[in-house]
């Protein structure tokens, strides 16, 4: 569970940078937990007759798992569950690219990506906006970054998700 204090964002996450170009966390955003990633690829073990051991297989198929935590400043209570609504209704349900930038220019392409969940909750007037991104092969990405609209300030209403 992420500790009581904010910190700020080392990198910019942007879903669809090749064609849309959505700015999911950009630098400096306040958040609850940082940009993570994680990743595995399948494996095959083979145990073999009168073996000392077994045998190891990596068949590749990686995977990885993005997540972050963004601290959603806002006037009151009920203003933090609207924000948090509204970020939730507002995450793409495509299978994208994700591009992770540092403030150096060094950037990471995560192919095949969907959000998968939109963990969260409140602190009174901070809301707590998490996703979890599934995503396929990462590499170096030597691209150039090309600004987007920033997720949290995409401009929806009560009436367009009615």
């Amino acid at each position: 569970m992420p500790g009581n204090e904010l910190l700020d964002s080392a990198v910019r996450v942007l879903w669809d940078p090749d064609d849309a170009a959505l700015v999911l966390v950009d630098f400096g955003d306040p958040m609850w937990a940082p940009v993570a990633i994680d990743g595995e690829q399948v494996v095959q073990t083979a145990g073999f007759v009168r073996g000392s051991g077994v045998k190891n297989f990596p068949r590749g198929n990686e995977s990885h798992q993005l997540t972050f935590e963004l601290a959603r400043i806002t006037d009151g209570v009920a203003d933090a569950l609207k924000q948090r609504l509204l970020g939730m209704a507002s995450l793409p349900r495509t299978m994208k690219p994700v591009l992770i930038v540092f403030d150096d220019g060094v950037q990471w392409r995560l192919s095949n990506c969907a959000v998968q969940s939109w963990p969260g909750g409140q602190e009174e007037f901070i809301g707590r906006e998490g996703v979890v991104i599934l995503g396929g092969a990462l590499a170096a990405d030597v691209g150039v970054y090309v600004p987007g609209a920033t997720w949290g300030e995409i401009n929806f209403t009560w009436e367009d998700l009615g």
